[in-house]
């Protein structure tokens, strides 16, 4: 069978896409999203959720998501062949949430379109849930905000066998200058504004939906902490 499909799963319509396959216009795949996407049944289905690997969004700027001179910020990066290519699919035919893998740990967006939020009571934009954390070891972030709490990169002052001593002489590392190097790997940089929780766990996702709310948990084996983002 073809390495991307769909299903309804209950109050759920599904979408298993394949980023290791040509997604652009033209392909066999994109006609087949444009196609599938443009037939959901909304009174049957509400909730539409699309599933991939590598992901459109995370602000980890591994190689393939963010190719120089293209990064978003100094630590953000978004795929922007991936963008261009599906993201108008996923905000005509209103995609709410989107889950991918690839990268080595937990990371959530604001609903999202076009690298800006859109209010969170709008139709507007996508949820992106980037959860690769089983696996692997856990891929650290490139930056760090201790404002935003433990959902952030993992506290720099504590780490400092990983980091060097240095790093705990900054109490929030985002008023360090970018492009400082205070902390190893310019830790300094703040997070992109769409990134709202981050985990460096590992841990694994449950999603809670009913035909009104469908809510995405990410629960950190180690603590049992969660974070979750619930869409109406």
């Amino acid at each position: 069978r073809a390495p991307f499909y769909s299903a309804d799963i209950g109050p759920m319509h599904v979408v298993f896409a394949s980023t290791e396959h040509d997604y652009h216009p033209g392909s066999e795949q994109y006609s087949f999203l444009e196609r599938d996407l443009g037939n959901v049944n909304r009174a049957a289905t509400p909730f539409v959720v699309f599933s991939g690997h590598r992901p459109m969004y995370s602000s980890v700027t591994v190689g393939e998501n963010a190719p120089a001179p293209y990064h978003v910020a100094g630590n953000a990066s978004f795929n922007w062949q991936m963008g261009w290519a599906l993201e108008p699919l996923f905000e005509r035919h209103g995609v709410d949430i989107a889950f991918w893998g690839h990268v080595h740990n937990y990371e959530r967006t604001c609903r999202i379109f076009n690298l800006t939020c859109q209010q969170e009571d709008s139709a507007r934009g996508t949820v992106h849930v980037t959860a690769g954390t089983g696996g692997a070891s856990v891929t650290v972030f490139p930056t760090y905000n201790q404002s935003s709490g433990r959902w952030s990169a993992r506290r720099c002052p504590t780490n400092t066998s990983l980091f060097g001593p240095d790093c705990a002489k900054c109490a929030d590392v985002t008023t360090c200058a970018i492009g400082s190097l205070p902390c190893a790997q310019s830790r300094c940089e703040p997070p992109p504004s769409w990134s709202l929780a981050r985990s460096e766990e590992h841990g694994f996702v449950q999603i809670h939906v009913n035909r009104t709310h469908l809510r995405s948990d990410f629960i950190a084996v180690d603590t049992d902490e969660v974070d979750n983002e619930g869409l109406v």
